[in-house]
């Protein structure tokens, strides 16, 4: 969907949800990991994020929690969660959502994100706010 997504994101919308599935490409290289955070925006073709949901999938990752790594994360992830609306995060293991239920936590977004380790539970939770229009095939 865009370039800016560096390879580290497969992005596609669906009605007012942006699913931004995270690959299998390692972050080592954070400069350009933390610009790819640029092609979610890209991928909205100039609409304000504010008017979209965003499901971020994250399963496909290799899981990374260094001190430098979280530390150059914590602002990107908080700028995501800032300027969208409703997020679903969606996790493969007990040990991922552990982690990001405390990111959440700890950036006060607790009313706005919610971690799940189901796609059509997290797309339900997101439809609750009665904005999606499209279904997942």
């Amino acid at each position: 969907m865009s370039d800016l997504l560096e390879g580290f994101w497969d992005a596609r919308l669906l009605g007012d949800v942006l699913v931004a599935c995270r690959t299998e490409k390692h972050s080592g290289d954070m400069v350009e990991f933390l610009r790819s955070f640029d092609g979610f925006y890209a991928a909205l073709g100039g609409a304000q994020a504010s008017g979209f949901k965003l499901l971020i999938d994250l399963r496909a990752s290799v899981g990374r929690n260094d001190p430098e790594f979280e530390e150059r994360l914590v602002e990107r992830r908080r700028e995501l969660f800032r300027r969208f609306g409703q997020t679903a995060v969606l996790v493969r293991s007990a040990v991922g959502r552990m982690q990001v239920q405390r990111h959440v936590d700890e950036d006060g977004f607790s009313g706005s994100v919610t971690v799940f380790s189901s796609e059509p539970e997290a797309l339900a939770w997101l439809q609750q706010s009665g904005r999606l229009t499209s279904r997942v095939e």
